[in-house]
């Protein structure tokens, strides 16, 4: 009988377990939890895998806008612009989300643009696109972070918003004196970008640069910001120099066609006149300054081609 007054008061201890396991899960939403994305910016000239030196130390220094869309199972659910950037702590912006429910989600983020930079299709991260801007030197960035709501309190996850531009640096020394403007330009670069993949529409970029601007850049340079060389091809670099304020070029020679511009790095080029003669030897290299700090003066005017245009335009129709 001692052993059958027992068995009751066993079975009320479980339950009373069970109730405090329960109890304690109330604090969680039901079927959901709370997604929060550590968000840091890539310094100038690194790639992954990152290192902790890799990232830029003041985060709302460097980006003044964030735009993201959500999808969850490969639909749009959400989009808007985050409006507490500016309460970026050092070197990470916490981007917050609401219970979402459990399943499997993607978060698109496009930094420092605006609505009339951006093109195609909300569909998918890969269908919706930051145009080329030409003229303007701002630093526009992006994001692709998949992930899952698996767990019914906090799900927390970080990503690196990457810049979507390469930058040229062209270097001229001992321009002749009857030169008064140089031409560069550069092929095969894209003329938009997605919020993930590659970019497309081929377009050249070309850049008028007068003499007497060069001379008060450091070392007579001029930077030059596009997007990436598109899949599979080359850059090619032009460079027209012209005298007094004449229409048509003194000289003009495709300098060299085998250029890769790579997003968030570095190409230079120089251009070394002897003695002053573009007539004579010009010495041209392709290097790799180490040292630059990653600021440019902005990008050039666009040129795209008849077929290109033609499928920009049908796709932007189709998207309104």
């Amino acid at each position: 009988m001692r052993n059958l007054s027992c068995i009751p008061f066993a079975i009320l201890c479980l339950l009373s377990a069970a109730s405090c396991i329960e109890e304690k899960l109330d604090a969680c939403p039901p079927g959901g939890g709370s997604v929060t994305v550590a968000l840091r910016v890539e310094k100038f000239r690194t790639r992954p895998p990152y290192r902790p030196s890799d990232m830029e130390p003041d985060f709302a220094a460097r980006v003044h806008s964030l735009d993201y869309l959500l999808y969850a199972d490969g639909r749009l659910v959400g989009q808007g612009r985050a409006e507490d950037i500016r309460a970026a702590d050092g070197d990470s912006y916490l981007f917050r989300c609401d219970t979402l429910p459990f399943g499997t989600y993607r978060l698109a983020f496009a930094a420092n643009t605006e609505p009339r930079m951006m093109t195609g299709k909300k569909d998918a991260p890969e269908l919706c696109y930051i145009a080329y801007q030409g003229e303007g030197g701002d630093d526009h960035f992006r994001a692709d972070v998949p992930f899952e709501v698996t767990c019914p309190c906090r799900n927390e996850f970080e990503a690196v918003l990457q810049r979507v531009h390469g930058v040229t640096r062209f270097r001229f020394e001992n321009v002749p004196a009857e030169i008064s403007s140089v031409e560069v330009s550069l092929d095969n670069v894209g003329g938009r970008m997605p919020l993930c993949g590659d970019p497309d529409l081929p377009c050249e970029v070309v850049r008028r640069i007068p003499v007497a601007g060069l001379a008060a850049r450091a070392a007579g340079s001029y930077t030059l910001g596009t997007f990436c060389t598109l899949p599979g091809v080359k850059t090619a670099w032009r460079l027209k120099l012209y005298a007094d304020d004449a229409s048509s070029p003194v000289y003009d020679r495709l300098v060299t066609d085998t250029l890769c511009i790579e997003c968030n790095q570095l190409t230079e080029l120089t251009a070394r006149f002897r003695d002053g003669d573009f007539q004579g030897e010009i010495d041209f290299s392709v290097d790799v300054d180490t040292t630059w700090d990653g600021s440019n003066d902005g990008g050039g005017d666009v040129t795209l081609s008849r077929r290109t245009a033609a499928a920009s335009r049908t796709q932007d129709t189709a998207s309104r």
